[in-house]
């Protein structure tokens, strides 16, 4: 029996129950972290959150090329436009890897963003 166009339309709500239930198990959106600011970060001094601060930003930064940059994501929409539909299997992965190192950066700037915010409580810019 072939799918017909009603028999998907029926099943589409059924489908996207399914879907929306299994996805909550998944972080889909970055929710809001609110800084912990932890004894040993109080007892640090300008200089020290500083010296932490510029530790820490190399590791928050992507060395990923952007989608238009990234001579595999052309190469594999061509062969999979003229030679075969397997080749877009890499936008997939590509997509993945992107959404990994996201996910390795994110705690860096959230360190870094608490750090900021203790310099600026303790008025650490002013001269």
């Amino acid at each position: 029996m072939a799918f017909t166009r009603s028999v998907l339309f029926h099943l589409t709500p059924c489908l996207l129950c399914l879907f929306a239930s299994a996805a909550q198990g998944f972080e889909i959106y970055r929710k809001p972290v609110a800084p912990t600011i932890s004894n040993e970060d109080q007892q640090k001094n300008c200089r020290q959150l500083e010296q932490e601060i510029s530790g820490l930003s190399p590791l928050s930064y992507s060395y990923l090329p952007a989608v238009y940059a990234d001579p595999y994501q052309g190469a594999s929409l061509f062969i999979g436009t003229t030679i075969g539909w397997p080749a877009y299997g890499f936008l997939g992965y590509s997509y993945y890897v992107g959404y990994q190192d996201k996910k390795r950066i994110r705690p860096t700037k959230n360190r870094i963003e608490t750090l900021r915010r203790l310099k600026a409580e303790r008025r650490c810019f002013e001269g």
